[in-house]
C-alpha cells in the first residue's frame, strides 16, 4: 500500500476489507452455507476456507512482500518449529507485509502474517521463531474462534479488526481513526490464552533447536519500545497484551525446560534478511554506512565484511563487493 495515503484513506480502505470479508459470507444462503461455520463453532475446514477468503481480500489492501529469499527464511522457520510438533490439521502458510510496525498476527486455518518492522527489530532468529511459535499455538488452540464466540461473522469481523489496526496507533492519537484502535482492543487475547501460547510457543520452538531465550528478548524489546514511545504502542502489543505476568510465565516454562540442544546457524541469516528488506526500502545508503562502520571498527569481524559485500552486491556495487 502506498505510504502517500493518508491515514483517513487507509482506514476507510481497510474497514472495507471487513464489509468485504463479512459480505462474501452472507450475501447469500448458498454462500453462507459454503463458508460461515454452523452456530456450534468453525470446524477445521470451515477455519481452512475463512483463512483462504481472508488472504484472498488481504492482498487487495496489503503489500505483500515477495522477495524469495525473505519468503524462504520465514517459512523455513515456521516449518522447522512445525516439523518439532507432529501431524497438523492445517497447511500452515506463512507471509511477510511490508510496513514498519511491530506486528504479527495468526488467522484461524493456518495463515500467519509478520509484518518487516517486527523482523527489523528483532536480534536473532531465535526471537523471531519465539513470535511463530506462540503465532502458531494460536492457530492449532483455534484461540481466535475461542476469543470471538461461536460465529462466524464475529470472527471474521475480528480479523478485519487486526487489518483496521495497520492504519497504526499514532494516526489514532492524532484522533483520525480512534474505533479502529478500539475495535483492535477487542480482539486482545485473554490472559488465559496467551499463558498458553507462551507456555506451548516456547516448548515448541525449543524442540526445534531454537534458544527459548529468544521469547523473552523478543517480549522485552516490546517493552522497551513501549517506555521508549509511550504514545505509538506497539500494535503487536494491543492484541497480544504484554505483562509482568506473562514474562514471569515465560521464565518458568524456560527453566522447566532444562538443558535444551539449540541448532545455531553461522552467520544468524536474520542479518542478511534485514538487509534485504531495508535495501528494498530503498534505505540502501544507510545500510552500506552502517557496515562499513562496522568494519572499520573490526576489519578482522568476517561477519561484517560478509555483510557489507551482501549489501553492495544488492546495491549494485559489484565491483566493492568482490
Amino acid at each position: 500500500m502506498s505510504r502517500s495515503l493518508g491515514p483517513w484513506n487507509m482506514g476507510c480502505r481497510l474497514m472495507l476489507v471487513v464489509w468485504l470479508l463479512i459480505s462474501s459470507c452472507s450475501s447469500s444462503s448458498q454462500v453462507a452455507k459454503d463458508i460461515l461455520p454452523t452456530i456450534s463453532g468453525p470446524s477445521e475446514d470451515e477455519e481452512t476456507r475463512i483463512s483462504r477468503e481472508f488472504r484472498r481480500e488481504a492482498r487487495k489492501q496489503l503489500k505483500f512482500v515477495t522477495n524469495p529469499e525473505v519468503e524462504r527464511y520465514i517459512d523455513r522457520v515456521g516449518q522447522r518449529i512445525l516439523s518439532a510438533m507432529g501431524p497438523q490439521p492445517f497447511d500452515y502458510r506463512f507471509f511477510v507485509i511490508q510496513d514498519d510496525q511491530l506486528n504479527a498476527f495468526a488467522v484461524p486455518g493456518g495463515s500467519i502474517f509478520f509484518f518487516t518492522g517486527l523482523i527489523e527489530k528483532a536480534r536473532t532468529t531465535s526471537e523471531v521463531a519465539g513470535v511463530l511459535g506462540h503465532e502458531i499455538t494460536h492457530v492449532k488452540g483455534h484461540h481466535m474462534a475461542r476469543q470471538s464466540g461461536p460465529d462466524a461473522i464475529s470472527l471474521l469481523s475480528l480479523l478485519g479488526a487486526v487489518l483496521l489496526a495497520r492504519s497504526g496507533s499514532g494516526a489514532a492519537a492524532a484522533g483520525t481513526i480512534g474505533q479502529a484502535i478500539a475495535a483492535t482492543r477487542q480482539i486482545a487475547y485473554s490472559r488465559q490464552l496467551e499463558m498458553e501460547a507462551d507456555t506451548l510457543g516456547v516448548r515448541y520452538m525449543a524442540a526445534a533447536g531454537y534458544d527459548p531465550k529468544g521469547s523473552i528478548g523478543f517480549l522485552k524489546t516490546l517493552d522497551q519500545e513501549r517506555a521508549l514511545n509511550p504514545i505509538d504502542v506497539p500494535a503487536y502489543m494491543m492484541t497480544h497484551p504484554i505483562t509482568q505476568e506473562r514474562i514471569a510465565n515465560t521464565e518458568l516454562v524456560i527453566r522447566s525446560l532444562g538443558t535444551t540442544e539449540i541448532k545455531v546457524e553461522k552467520p544468524d541469516l536474520l542479518k542478511k534478511i534485514q538487509i534485504i528488506i531495508r535495501i528494498e526500502r530503498r534505505d540502501s545508503d544507510a545500510v552500506l554506512a552502517e557496515y562499513d562502520k562496522l568494519v572499520r571498527q573490526n576489519p578482522e569481524d568476517g561477519e561484517s565484511l560478509h555483510l557489507l559485500g551482501f549489501a553492495q552486491h544488492l546495491s549494485g556495487q559489484l565491483a566493492q563487493a568482490k
